[in-house]
């Protein structure tokens, strides 16, 4: 709609020219000489074409491949894709769950610092909560250090290979004794900001996570976000990557990225309609679209009126 300082200004122009005749008399003969009277019908044209431009000008803020994800896709029933299941090395800032197992209890407890695996069962914050505090944080060196055992290399090495070193410093406390050795990450631990429905901080209790699965978990990107250009921000030993991702494209699940590491923050951009203040929704795109063209409408009208 037109505000109301605009329709002040249209009120006291029209006022001013009702009363200076002169100047109304130079105005409507200019005016005259560019829309002739015989052409009464261009002000009706004009307001169609402004209408209909301001239609097609709505239809044209966001397109289909902009909105869904992996849309080159093969329309057939089945298409196999090739996935990067690249392993996952252990970072600085990691929290690792170990626990050791033995015939003996007290010998168990004993080499998991009276910890055991209670925690696992709580549920919730709780749960998140006991894992940060029991868990064995990666220091910046990246050692964790464990009950008796001491300080044990966790940094750029997988999962797997962290059981085996712990087992092999086991074998030297427990001699012909049985044991099992359980080592994993306690959680994916990441951020979702920008244009989603749910921004925040986020934990999934799962070994590999999916940056489809992650903004699933943030109530998904917004009708503005850009699926196009999602920024995927990871942590290093010394410094922060970023990547720029293309969710419309199925080479995303042949990217490094495709899966989620521990840290990460992933940051929705949103489209330019919105970067150039245009609307945040469809509903708003059309509420701005209709109130330019009402506000021009408006202006026609008067100055219309004053012509005749």
């Amino acid at each position: 709609m037109i505000s109301v300082a605009d329709a002040y200004r249209l009120s006291a122009l029209i006022t001013y020219f009702r009363r200076t005749k002169n100047t109304k008399s130079r105005l409507f003969a200019h005016m005259k000489n560019i829309y002739p009277k015989k052409s009464k019908i261009t002000f009706f044209k004009f307001a169609s074409i402004l209408a209909l431009f301001g239609l097609f000008s709505l239809g044209s803020c966001v397109n289909y491949k902009q909105l869904t994800y992996m849309s080159d896709l093969s329309n057939e029933n089945f298409e196999s894709l090739a996935i990067n299941l690249a392993p996952y090395y252990i970072n600085i800032g990691d929290i690792i769950d170990v626990e050791i197992v033995t015939l003996n209890s007290e010998a168990t407890a004993f080499f998991n610092g009276n910890v055991g695996s209670g925690m696992q069962n709580m549920g919730g914050n709780n749960g998140e909560v006991a894992f940060y505090i029991r868990g064995f944080h990666v220091n910046d060196s990246g050692y964790i250090d464990l009950p008796i055992i001491g300080n044990v290399k966790a940094y750029g090495i997988t999962e797997e290979n962290l059981k085996i070193i712990i087992t092999e410093k086991l074998s030297a406390y427990l001699v012909n004794s049985g044991f099992l050795v359980k080592a994993k990450l306690t959680g994916i631990r990441f951020a979702v900001v920008g244009e989603v429905r749910r921004p925040g901080r986020y934990v999934i209790f799962q070994n590999r996570v999916s940056i489809l699965e992650a903004l699933a978990e943030a109530g998904d990107i917004d009708f503005i976000g850009d699926r196009q250009n999602v920024k995927l921000i990871r942590p290093t030993q010394d410094s922060l990557m970023t990547y720029n991702i293309d969710l419309t494209s199925k080479e995303i699940m042949r990217r490094n990225e495709f899966f989620i590491k521990p840290g990460d923050i992933i940051n929705v951009q949103p489209l330019g309609q919105k970067a150039v203040g245009f609307g945040s929704t469809w509903i708003d795109s059309f509420r701005d679209i209709l109130s330019i063209t009402a506000s021009t409408l408006t202006l026609v009208i008067a100055i219309n009126s004053l012509a005749n």
